[in-house]
């Protein structure tokens, strides 16, 4: 009686929720073709605050977890892959939550230094927001946005360290990490798309330094083969290796795919065969990043049946985390539920 009880709540649930969709959907959002982002999407339509951010909690990530650096409020990274969720999941430049939010993102300080926001995140948030503008910028026309792209593509190029990576902070000389990198090299690769003059030789060099990270052979402090042709964090202590960081690793060689089809490959197969996928494995919001950055790297992955099993999995494992509601939320601590549906979004329309 209990199990049956049970169940007619949860129809219930999911009725009076699909409802409250539809009843709120534009007829923008109402055409998306896939209904997990077209909930995530209304979720985040509904998060977004009056001034035109999302909100979340700034921290880093040190110690195995999410430490949480500052209070919740306005954040810049969040605001920046949700506005690219609603922009890739097809919503026009023209919709209210996308005027808003670009509004919000060209009112940010530092228009003269190049670097966008006064935040935590630095050159992470930078990067997703740089990202996002190139993104705003190739539904039309948009002087105010293409002004700040380049001065925010500008800094990112000046930034990149003498080794070819880029550190936490702008305009650092500081180490480098893979992840930071790959983040940087997105943004970057998102300009180009739409125009924006990004020296070759600056990819050329990311490459190169995410090339002398991939984990050739058997070391000390790697020992197993479930490892080699993974991607180490940094190069100095050759720390963690994770899905994250060789997601990170073959998405900056994807940049150049013809020149490294066996390295993104091999990869590609680490992601697929090596990472643990089971529905109750412990996520951080690293995890997370991993999946959004893995995408170019399974594009450019040699072999349709490699990308296929890649696909139904991260699909599967998408499906199992989103509530009744629309959103994504992280099983442990991190920016907040708008960053993780917006990822969540993301990911699903890349795979």
């Amino acid at each position: 009686m209990t199990d049956r009880l049970s169940r007619w709540m949860r129809v219930a649930l999911t009725v009076v929720a699909a409802g409250l969709m539809i009843a709120t959907s534009p007829a923008q959002i109402s055409k998306i073709a896939e209904p997990l982002v077209r909930d995530g999407v209304v979720w985040l339509v509904r998060a977004q605050q009056d001034t035109g951010a999302w909100v979340g909690e700034c921290g880093i990530y040190a110690f195995g977890g999410y430490q949480r650096t500052g209070q919740r409020g306005e954040h810049l990274a969040t605001t920046a892959l949700a506005t690219s969720a609603l922009l890739e999941a097809g919503i026009p430049a023209t919709h209210h939550a996308v005027r808003k939010a670009r509004a919000w993102l060209l009112s940010r300080p530092g228009k003269e230094s190049g670097l966008i926001g006064n935040h935590g995140g630095r050159l992470y948030s930078h990067a997703f927001a740089t990202e996002t503008l190139a993104l705003v910028l190739a539904r039309g026309p948009d002087e105010p946005v293409r002004e700040r792209l380049l001065r925010a593509v500008d800094l990112l190029t000046k930034s990149q360290t003498r080794s070819g990576g880029w550190a936490y902070l702008p305009m650092s000389e500081t180490a480098p990490d893979i992840t930071i990198t790959a983040t940087v090299v997105r943004a970057l690769e998102a300009a180009r798309a739409v125009k924006v003059l990004v020296p070759e030789i600056v990819l050329r060099r990311a490459r190169t330094y995410a090339a002398r990270l991939r984990v050739m052979r058997a070391t000390p402090r790697y020992v197993s083969d479930r490892v080699l042709d993974a991607f180490a964090y940094d190069g100095i202590k050759q720390t963690r290796v994770t899905y994250a960081t060789t997601a990170c690793g073959a998405a900056i060689l994807a940049s150049d795919a013809a020149a490294h089809r066996r390295a993104i490959r091999a990869a590609v197969l680490k992601l697929v065969n090596h990472e643990p996928w089971h529905p109750r494995r412990k996520e951080t919001v690293f995890l997370w990043f991993g999946r959004l950055m893995a995408q170019p790297a399974v594009d450019a992955a040699p072999g349709a049946a490699v990308r296929k099993r890649h696909r139904e999995r991260m699909r599967t494992w998408l499906k199992t985390r989103q509530a009744l509601n629309g959103r994504w939320h992280l099983r442990s601590a991190g920016p907040g539920p708008a960053f993780t549906t917006a990822v969540a979004c993301r990911i699903w329309l890349g795979s």
